[in-house]
């Protein structure tokens, strides 16, 4: 099954397992190995999605929340969200233990029992997808030469470090359980599209600002799994943050929050932003536009004065075409479930809109 914006699912298990398929890798078809490999990851999230119940995994209805729905009152529903990410993830990290210490053999890869112990979630998983596990000595997957091949070479190919050269397992187990086989190639924009229904628009967004050399890089914060195309907008290196949260970066963040109901969203990251709106008249029309109609229009919160103890402080808000707006925390409010035709073309706008301040140091 597919994961989509606004979609309900037969059970929880059904949800999650949707997500992890809709975010692999296309399956490379010139290559049977890695192909195979594919079909084989692809068959474990069927497999868990379909027959839960039946292989150990204790499904309840889907449950989800409404956009900016508050957690408070329904912990128990989001354990039931977040339960199957937590099985998966650590049935996945398993796998790909196994494949990296796994030798080939004619009928698929084998572990000695020295050095892996399976756990009876992944016996049965992996089981029920057509790959039986046999436990003589050794542990054996029976998956075929071919898959195993394809295996094998993914968890080689997985392994992600960290600057410090240390490894980031979490990277590394995700690039395996997406059967990743090349970082250097976007697969995330293609999904990320498919989940929004976006019609090639989030492609086609992504292709350009690649073309205009801002950086890919994947985050991953727990279950919350983005796509950002960014530059950097300071005075020093920093690591990327969530949207909402980031000073030091231009560009776009393509998110994935477990949740939701539309869990897939579109941010825009807006450093310096108050200055860019206090030049208003200088930005591009489409930017304009944008800015105009959907950024929050300030409401009294008082957030911005918080810490005046004065009660003198006048609030931050800047007057735009006679409209007061909130300069804080611009991607609270640039954010989009939905991508439209012309949408593509006004995230560019305010992008370049940036322009306006030269050296951006």
């Amino acid at each position: 099954m597919r994961a989509k914006n606004g979609m309900i699912y037969q059970n929880n298990y059904a949800r999650t397992a949707a997500f992890y398929e809709a975010t692999c890798a296309p399956a490379v078809e010139n290559d049977l190995t890695k192909k195979a490999a594919n079909e084989f990851l692809i068959s474990i999230y069927r497999t868990i999605g379909e027959q839960c119940d039946d292989i150990g995994l204790k499904a309840v209805s889907d449950v989800f929340f409404q956009p900016w729905e508050q957690q408070k009152g329904r912990e128990a529903d989001v354990k039931v969200i977040r339960t199957p990410f937590i099985k998966i993830e650590e049935l996945m990290e398993q796998l790909f233990f196994y494949c990296r210490n796994a030798v080939i053999t004619e009928k698929g890869l084998s572990v000695s029992t020295e050095i892996f112990s399976p756990k009876k979630i992944f016996i049965s998983v992996l089981s029920a997808a057509g790959a039986p596990v046999t436990q003589k000595g050794k542990i054996e997957i029976n998956c075929g030469k071919d898959c195993a091949e394809g295996l094998k070479k993914l968890s080689e190919l997985a392994v992600t470090t960290r600057t410090d050269g240390t490894e980031d397992l979490i990277k590394s187990v995700f690039y395996f359980s997406r059967c990743a086989f090349d970082h250097d190639v976007d697969w995330l924009s293609q999904c990320f599209d498919d989940m929004m229904d976006a019609d090639g628009r989030i492609v086609f967004l992504c292709a350009k600002l690649n073309e205009l050399g801002y950086h890919r890089e994947v985050m991953i914060d727990g279950r919350y799994i983005s796509l950002n195309y960014v530059k950097e907008y300071g005075k020093k290196a920093e690591p990327i943050k969530r949207a909402w949260a980031d000073k030091s970066h231009l560009g776009i963040e393509i998110s994935y929050e477990d949740l939701c109901i539309v869990p897939a969203t579109l941010h825009i990251r807006l450093p310096r932003f108050a200055e860019l709106l206090s030049r208003f008249d200088e930005i591009p029309d489409d930017a304009k536009k944008l800015i105009f109609e959907k950024l929050k229009n300030c409401d009294g919160c008082r957030y911005c004065v918080r810490t005046d103890k004065s009660g003198m402080r006048p609030l931050a808000a800047i007057a735009v075409e006679g409209v007061r707006k909130c300069p804080y925390f611009p991607s609270f409010s640039l954010r989009w479930n939905e991508v439209s035709e012309e949408l593509p073309k006004q995230l560019m706008s305010l992008l370049e809109a940036y322009t306006i301040f030269g050296d951006k140091q």
